[in-house]
Formats: structure tokens, C-alpha cells, sequence
């Protein structure tokens, strides 16, 4: 297994899943998927950063770098936790106005790239989902006309620890869905993970391809880990993660031995530049696992194939270190899909 960035770091940031829909961190939640978050994640959430990706493991994860000493109460993280977003809300206004201007001016017109949106069902898929981002939102306003097909992540830090997820810095505009990272006026990093939904819920997907057009600026300090994760919170169920590396290098991908998800069954380097515009899918059925860039493919696995539900989360956010306070740019989404398997 190579290491990714600085090999495995792990920290722990605690909340329980009730606090985190009670006080709102789940994004365009409906009261239905609230319960079923509220049910299905763990009351304590060990984030792991892994190098150049974020995870959500089970609660009985131990890393061995973490002490007796160093946990964090329960309560006392969901707290902090709360009054971060709290604080952040506050100069949220201001934050969104300055940075929906920068990510205007640096999108790049997606319909210039090619790779147009597939519509309607393929050869083994039905499609779920097919979201190009045509309306219109602005910065503080998402999910918005996208509630029944996306969430996000709101209020939390991110899995480093350094930054927070914040859903008032992704926008729509022109057909791209923008998440315009920055540090905001409090001095945290910004990060954001819209999570797609399966026919308007959340979770309850086994195996599928998942595809999405998206690039990013090349932003030091920041990360991105578009993941599949167990819908039950269980890290031992498995993870895939692609694309998932830092912002200003290249994209990886990457599977984990189900089990022991501290090692990885793949790693492999697609050599693909965040900076440019491509086309990143995952196939996943019961026997082949398969990596596609723009319709290549860059790498497969036919051993240790996640066979319990995984839902996908497009999770962007610091990356170990802390980003420069003058860094900010925009990762940008064209669009979406998402089919169930069909063989």
C-alpha cells in the first residue's frame, strides 16, 4: 500500500448523530432522513484522515495514535462543534457575498470541455440520477431546488480537523455547481460535501455506477475524497474512494480490504490533473470493481468488492495541513450521475 501525503494521520472529533440533526449540521435533511441518520450513524463520529481523503469510520475504531488523554467529550465537541457554525453563520453573509463573486469570475464554461451529461439507462444500469445543475442557486441558499436530489454536510469539521464542512459556500450558476473554498473571517478553512440522493432518499444503494464531471483550482492545503461509504457507519463494510486526492496534484484511486480497512486492497495514480475538466466513474457489481477516466479505464479489482449498501459523498476540505489564509478557489461540479445495477 503507498502512502498518500503524509501517510495514515488520524484525529478524533466527537459528535453524536442526534446533536448533529437536532441542531441542523445535516443540510436539506427531510424529517424522514433526519431519523434515518440519526439511526444509522454512530453516537460517537471518529473522523479519519487517511493523506489525502476523509472517511467516517464506526465508533469502534481505536487508532493508536490517539490517547485516553487526548479524546474529546461527547457532548462538549457537539457544543463546540455548534458554536463554530454558530460564529460562522454570523459572517456568513459577508463571506458568500465576496466569494459568489470570485467563483463567477473563475468558472470555466463546462459546455466548452465536451463530456456531456449521459440521460436514460445504459447496457447493466438504470439511471437514479441525472443533475446538471441548470437552476440557479445562490451562495447560502443550497440545497435549495436541489432538495430532493442532493444534502450536505453543515456545521462540522472536517475529517483533518482543521477546517469545517459549511453548505453556504457551494452555489450554482451557468450549469456548474461551484464550491468556493476559502477561509472565512474567523480564520477556518471551508470546506463542503454535497452528498447525492438514491431516487430522493438517502442511502440504501448497493452496487451502481457513479459518474461526475467536475475539476478544481489548484489550491494548496485542500483536498478532495468523492467516496462510497457505508450506510450503516461501519468502516469494516469497505470504502471506494475516486476521485480522492490533494487539489493541486493528481487524482488516485483507491479501495479498501473489507475487514481491515486500514490497508487498501488498490491504489493506483491516474496521473490526471485536478486543474482540467474530466469525467470520473466508479462501476461497482458483486465481481469487478472498475475506475473510469473519460471513459478509460484506469484501474479494476476483482477481490475485496463491498457487497453491503455504500452511499456517495463528494467530500471536499483541508487535507492535514492548514491552507494559506489567502488560498481560495472553486471546485466545480458540471454534473452528476448515479445508476443502480440491472445485469
Amino acid at each position: 500500500m503507498k502512502s498518500r501525503i503524509n501517510g495514515r494521520l488520524a484525529r478524533a472529533t466527537y459528535a453524536t448523530a442526534a446533536a448533529v440533526v437536532a441542531v441542523g449540521l445535516i443540510g436539506g435533511t427531510s424529517s424522514a432522513d433526519a431519523q434515518t441518520l440519526a439511526g444509522l450513524q454512530t453516537a460517537a463520529r471518529t473522523t479519519h484522515h487517511h493523506g489525502n481523503g476523509w472517511t467516517t469510520p464506526p465508533a469502534t475504531f481505536t487508532d493508536p495514535t490517539l490517547s485516553t488523554s487526548g479524546s474529546t467529550d461527547v457532548t462538549s465537541a457537539a457544543a463546540a462543534d455548534t458554536a463554530t457554525q454558530t460564529a460562522d453563520t454570523t459572517s456568513a453573509a459577508a463571506d458568500t457575498t465576496s466569494t459568489a463573486s470570485t467563483a463567477a469570475a473563475a468558472t470555466t464554461d463546462a459546455s466548452t470541455t465536451g463530456g456531456a451529461m449521459p440521460v436514460g439507462n445504459l447496457p447493466g444500469w438504470n439511471q437514479t440520477l441525472a443533475q446538471d445543475f441548470t437552476t440557479n442557486v445562490s451562495a447560502g441558499s443550497f440545497p435549495g431546488p436541489y432538495a430532493s436530489s442532493f444534502m450536505s454536510y453543515n456545521g462540522f469539521t472536517d475529517t483533518s480537523g482543521i477546517g469545517v464542512y459549511d453548505q453556504n459556500i457551494i452555489s450554482a450558476n451557468d450549469g456548474v455547481l461551484n464550491l468556493a473554498l476559502h477561509t472565512n473571517s474567523l480564520g477556518v478553512p471551508l470546506g463542503a460535501a454535497p452528498i447525492p440522493l438514491v431516487n430522493g432518499q438517502w442511502g440504501g444503494q448497493t452496487y451502481g455506477r457513479f459518474s461526475v464531471r467536475m475539476r478544481s483550482d489548484a489550491l494548496s492545503g485542500y483536498g478532495a475524497a468523492f467516496l462510497l461509504w457505508s450506510d450503516a457507519n461501519n468502516w469494516n463494510d469497505g470504502e471506494i474512494d475516486f476521485p480522492e486526492g490533494n487539489l493541486d496534484g493528481t487524482a488516485w484511486a483507491h479501495n479498501h480490504v473489507i475487514g481491515n480497512p486500514t490497508d487498501d486492497n488498490l491504489d493506483a495514480d491516474t496521473g490526471v490533473d485536478f486543474t482540467g475538466w474530466h469525467t470520473y466513474t466508479i462501476d461497482w457489481t458483486p465481481t469487478l470493481l472498475s475506475y473510469e477516466v473519460d471513459g478509460t479505464v484506469v484501474a479494476q479489482t476483482t477481490s475485496n468488492i463491498p457487497s453491503k449498501p455504500l452511499h456517495w459523498v463528494m467530500q471536499v476540505g483541508t487535507n492535514g495541513s492548514r491552507p494559506a489564509s489567502s488560498t481560495a478557489g472553486n471546485v466545480q461540479i458540471d454534473w452528476a450521475t448515479v445508476y443502480s445495477y440491472n445485469p
